[in-house]
């Protein structure tokens, strides 16, 4: 793609040069204001100029081309389809309302800006002795543009809106100073100490009164109801089995070997020895052999197939048959079985209390050591100090800097946390307050605050005062559009037949 191209990407209304106005007129060629207001092969129509159906088509097209560029595999043409079409329509209003502004302002670019334009962008078409290889740049305009008059005329108005972007974005920038502020800003780190309290770690000495969790059972009715609809997956129970078994490892001697010796452990189960003395003395299960090869009640999902098809015919307290599975030779016994069943709020209401009920006193715990560290520190301790005498754990982070999400390693995300640690200073380093940090409450002191180098920072300012510059110029770019297009669409100069594009959705 051409350096005018890539060049225009800097900032909003330039950027619409490149993506809207330079890569789209590689696809539309010159604009064609020609048209009459209300053609009916135009249902776009932002203040006299008309855009049809082909030109939101090629304008999807090249968006979909970014879309697949940028995410390959995960791109989702179908879920993106929508989302492409509203930003297609609104790519070609916003160039259809700087077109207009431009021409509004009297701004034009002449044939000696255009060909100087194009003089310089094709120093890649030279040939060895330094002349411009007409034939081959002729070639490749007549490729991406169909003719060189289109060519020109994408040229020309892409210098147009350039000129639209300089009158518009004048007074938009960044100083030097702020430049040097922003990154000190940026790189500025600091390490501290926090207490961390979580109102769901409650220590074992929180006793559960059982008469207290009954009165809580009767008296919060509707807490405990409301509970259990939100948690209603965790009272769906599976389809159990209830097995007792006794395995016959393959050894040494030999599959067939360890399945007689499996076939005369169930013979004497079925001549009327207990299964349990049976499993004891012969099972190699070593996790049910000491309970006499009972299993206990489980999920059906979690008993081998080859068990489980064992059973599937057998009533309760029918042995199967010697069964070949992955670990051996098995004789297994149903003892019982539950279809799947959801626990009925009755039956769950004195487990969901005991929860609540926990939990509340958990949250009046921290509650209290958040209170009695708040009045230590208001008395003048630090966080350390104050985190001592209460015997509450400590910890200390590394060094870290400001992030947009705020995150601090060790601690997590919190925005008044990061906000705060880098508030604090020497003469007051801990913070006053209980911070939110997720479901937890934290206190936080400064140890350390780390500025960058003076020389680091002098080397790095022009790149951040041109990043500047673009932000403030971008917004200035987005607010000026954002109005004029409110303006146009109040005036009725903005109209789409949204059905025109029906099909394509």
């Amino acid at each position: 793609m051409l350096r005018f191209i890539r060049q225009g990407q800097r900032w909003f209304v330039t950027a619409l040069v490149a993506t809207i106005g330079g890569v789209f007129i590689l696809f539309f060629g010159p604009w064609d204001f020609s048209q009459s207001a209300g053609s009916t092969e135009a249902p776009i129509s932002v203040d006299g100029v008309q855009f049809r159906r082909e030109d939101v088509t090629r304008v999807r097209q090249n968006i979909e081309k970014q879309y697949r560029d940028t995410l390959g595999d995960q791109f989702d043409a179908v879920a993106a389809n929508l989302q492409i079409q509203d930003r297609a329509v609104r790519q070609l209003i916003d160039r259809a309302i700087l077109a207009s502004e431009a021409r509004r302002m009297g701004l034009a670019a002449s044939d000696v800006e255009v060909d100087r334009m194009i003089r310089r962008e094709f120093d890649g078409f030279r040939n060895s002795e330094g002349q411009l290889d007409e034939e081959q740049a002729r070639a490749y305009v007549v490729y991406e543009w169909g003719s060189v008059r289109r060519f020109k005329d994408a040229v020309r108005t892409d210098l147009l809106l350039r000129k639209l972007g300089r009158v518009l974005l004048g007074s938009a920038g960044a100083s030097r100073s702020q430049a040097r502020d922003s990154l000190r800003y940026q790189q500025e780190e600091v390490r501290i100490a926090f207490v961390s309290l979580d109102p769901n770690d409650a220590p074992d000495s929180l006793e559960v009164v059982p008469g207290d969790v009954e009165e809580f059972s009767r008296t919060d009715t509707e807490r405990i109801e409301a509970y259990y609809k939100e948690n209603l997956t965790q009272y769906r129970l599976p389809e159990r089995l209830h097995l007792q078994h006794v395995l016959v490892r393959v050894g040494d001697d030999g599959e067939d070997a360890a399945r007689e010796r499996a076939a005369a452990a169930r013979a004497r189960i079925e001549a009327g020895e207990d299964m349990a003395s049976v499993a004891r003395e012969l099972s190699e299960d070593e996790g049910s052999k000491d309970l006499g090869g009972d299993l206990g009640m489980l999920p059906a999902s979690d008993v081998a197939q080859a068990l489980r098809d064992a059973v599937a015919e057998l009533e309760a307290g029918e042995l199967s048959s010697v069964v070949r599975g992955e670990q051996g030779f098995h004789i297994v016994r149903r003892e019982d079985a539950k279809p799947e069943e959801t626990r009925s709020l009755e039956d769950a209401t004195l487990d969901i209390a005991t929860e609540l009920y926990r939990a509340d006193q958990a949250a009046h715990f921290a509650t209290e050591r958040a209170d009695n560290l708040r009045e230590r520190i208001a008395g003048g301790q630090s966080l350390e100090e104050a985190a001592r005498g209460l015997q509450l754990g400590i910890e200390r982070t590394a060094f870290f800097r400001r992030r947009p999400d705020g995150y601090i390693p060790d601690l997590g995300d919190s925005m008044e946390a990061q906000t705060a640690a880098f508030s604090l200073g020497e003469g007051a380093p801990t913070w006053p307050h209980p911070l939110p940090v997720g479901n937890k409450t934290a206190f936080i002191q400064l140890l350390e605050r780390r500025s960058p180098d003076a020389g680091e920072i002098e080397a790095q300012v022009d790149g951040e005062l041109e990043r500047l510059t673009e932000q403030a110029q971008g917004q200035a770019e987005r607010v000026w559009l954002d109005e004029r297009r409110a303006q146009l669409q109040s005036e009725g100069r903005i109209s789409i037949d949204e059905t025109a594009f029906d099909d394509t959705l």
